[in-house]
């Protein structure tokens, strides 16, 4: 391998063409987590509004059971729609 100089053409050492191929492999590692973190951002995101959607019949659930009383069938209903939801996208993520 050769490197361009001011007088021509210059072959790399063994140790410069060590370094090059660390750095490289390092900027490949570092592009696969930036690709990995481009894909999850969306759907992570997503996670979050459905997880915000959760907080309502949950904590309505809650509050039947702390009541004694059973929870309104909507509330579980809607309750497992969501988590359902976000479970699936969470599959969806990659590792």
């Amino acid at each position: 391998m050769y490197r361009a100089t001011p007088d021509g053409p210059v072959e790399l050492t063994a140790a410069e063409i060590a370094e090059m191929e660390a750095r490289e492999a390092a900027w490949a590692a570092g592009q696969a987590e930036r690709d990995r973190l481009a894909h999850n951002a969306p759907i992570l995101a997503e996670i979050a509004a459905l997880d915000a959607r959760r907080v309502r019949p949950a904590a309505e659930v809650a509050l039947a059971l702390a009541s004694g009383n059973p929870p309104a069938e909507a509330d579980l209903d809607r309750l497992a729609s969501l988590t359902a939801a976000i479970t699936g996208l969470r599959g969806q993520l990659q590792t």
